[in-house]
């Protein structure tokens, strides 16, 4: 399963945690999935599974979203404890094609 990573607007990052107003529109950590995906995996939405890569491992709730691509897994950057950076070290191992 290919892991893809991105930006939130309300991502957990310090400057977000250390705000009282913004703090609670942080989610915890967490990895989307397709719900297809989810289903050939015996995984239900909000159960805790575990995530890992050559580089690391982590516990991550399990969020079911149909916006994700089957066969990928969506780990948001800036999540509290940093999974995805974790997950990919100083791995950037992605081939796209453009056009």
């Amino acid at each position: 399963m290919a892991l893809v990573s991105g930006t939130r607007l309300f991502d957990g990052g310090a400057l977000l945690r250390a705000s009282d107003s913004v703090a609670h529109l942080t989610p915890a950590p967490f990895v989307g999935l397709h719900p297809n995906d989810m289903q050939q995996l015996a995984l239900n939405d909000g159960q805790t599974t575990t995530v890992s890569s050559p580089q690391g491992q982590v516990s991550l709730v399990v969020r079911s979203d149909e916006s994700v691509r089957p066969g990928t897994a969506w780990v948001p950057w800036g999540q509290v404890g940093e999974p995805a950076g974790v997950l990919l070290a100083d791995k950037a191992t992605i081939n796209v094609k453009v056009g």
